[in-house]
């Protein structure tokens, strides 16, 4: 990877990377910091994130049919904010539809794999906490897409955009018979979103197709001595290549043959931990 003034230019093999999308698939990335509880009391769209990466990672067509969707539904809505004859805006729903039942089991194969990863690292993690995944599609289940398209197309004029679909969709956690956000803890928080991320690295390692990296940042923040101990040990224990940062030093357990390196930066200069 290169930087100059005119951007970021990147290779693989010596061959320039046609977009982000590729670089991605080359070198899978996710990322544990002290924001990641926002996958449980965030809005919808990073819980379809996590979805989407994994799904992306693991089925070629997968962004080739979002591409398609995301443009039926653009031009759907413009359609609709234009107040249109009801047959342009429908002209739409038939890539709509095709595109959205394509990405909707996409998204379905991967949190079957998926899931048997978060119910036994949430076993090893949060022992004491039930966990439980849901998807939500993006509309109902008693109805087909295309029927929500054409029942509600009156009132997807009303709010002026497509009201079902895929970009609706959601990863409900729940703990027991509620949601997970509002009713844990803020430490709980973390160790369930770690959770959730952890079992895309191991599902991704299960693949057969590359092990990726894993950032994690300021591991002790919301977390108490015997929570960081166990979430330590899982991380060690992790198929991707792993980088730990944070401000304070983390108590590493003691090993005859150590598997990492300690840096530390101190007035900007970066030195190797020698112990």
């Amino acid at each position: 990877m290169e930087r100059d003034d005119h951007g970021v230019t990147a290779r693989i093999n010596g061959e320039p990377v046609r977009g982000l999308a590729e670089l991605a698939r080359h070198l899978p990335v996710l990322v544990i910091n002290p924001d990641s509880h926002r996958l449980l009391e965030g809005a919808a769209q990073f819980r379809r994130r996590l979805v989407d990466w994994g799904a992306f990672q693991g089925e070629e067509r997968f962004l080739p049919t979002w591409q398609r969707f995301r443009t039926a539904l653009k031009n759907r809505n413009a359609a609709l904010r234009g107040r249109e004859r009801d047959a342009s805006v429908r002209a739409w729903n038939s890539t709509l539809v095709e595109s959205a039942e394509s990405l909707h089991r996409f998204r379905s194969d991967y949190l079957r794999q998926l899931e048997p990863e978060v119910l036994d690292l949430a076993g090893r993690l949060l022992p004491d906490l039930p966990v439980r995944l849901e998807f939500r599609r993006g509309w109902p289940n008693q109805k087909s897409l295309e029927e929500c398209l054409l029942e509600g197309l009156q009132q997807d004029r009303r709010v002026g955009h497509t009201r079902f679909g895929p970009h609706r969709a959601d990863l409900e956690v729940s703990t027991g018979q509620k949601r997970a956000a509002g009713r844990v803890s803020r430490g709980q928080q973390k160790m369930l979103a770690t959770v959730l991320v952890l079992a895309e690295v191991r599902a991704l390692a299960a693949s057969g197709r590359r092990t990726g990296i894993l950032l994690v940042d300021d591991l002790p923040s919301e977390l108490d001595q015997g929570n960081q101990s166990r979430l330590l040990d899982v991380l060690l224990d992790t198929p991707a290549q792993l980088w730990m940062t944070g401000i304070e030093p983390i108590r590493l357990p003691s090993a005859p043959a150590k598997t990492w390196k300690e840096y530390a930066i101190e007035a900007g200069i970066v030195r190797q931990v020698v112990y």
